[in-house]
């Protein structure tokens, strides 16, 4: 049995199991949407800002250690270290630079994928496993609820041969 899925109950040959499925989160873009957006963004370059700080420290610290016992390749290896993660924070601060100003051109009442989450969904003997696996949307407006949208996944039977 795979790590995915669970049985849940057994009696008279029939049984059902929990199966994981991902589930597409969208928003409806609003003025609340925007700003909740550009703080979660805000967020992310001030904690990526602290982490680099904290990785030069360190990385300060190891060179000056390895320079004083004399370790030339410990300090080549800290330094090429840094610069390793030095990229990684520039490319990932780039990122969230692009990824603002998107935030700040969003249309109001447009669509904004948030990204997936996964669910669990109970398949008994007799269901469809086609839909019950079939992807699914949720679209919230300011945190609320407002649809719940299965994506139109077709089973083998019914794809055209071409």
């Amino acid at each position: 049995m795979s790590d995915k899925s669970r049985p849940i109950k057994q009696s008279d040959g029939v049984s059902s199991v929990n199966l994981k499925r991902t589930i597409n989160l969208q928003a409806v873009v609003t003025e609340n949407f925007k700003r909740y957006l550009m703080f979660e963004l805000s967020e992310q370059t001030r904690l990526l800002d602290d982490r680099y700080r904290d990785i030069e420290k360190k990385a300060s610290v190891l060179i000056q250690e390895a320079k004083e016992k004399g370790d030339d390749r410990a300090v080549e290896m800290v330094q090429g270290q840094l610069a390793n993660e030095r990229n990684q924070y520039h490319l990932s601060k780039s990122e969230i630079v692009g990824r603002s100003e998107q935030a700040k051109n969003l249309a109001i009442d447009s669509y904004f994928m948030q990204g997936t989450i996964e669910g669990f969904v109970t398949v008994k003997e007799g269901d469809n496993l086609y839909e019950k696996l079939g992807g699914m949307t949720i679209t919230v407006k300011d945190g609320i609820v407002e649809k719940i949208d299965p994506i139109g996944v077709r089973p083998p039977s019914q794809l055209s041969a071409s």
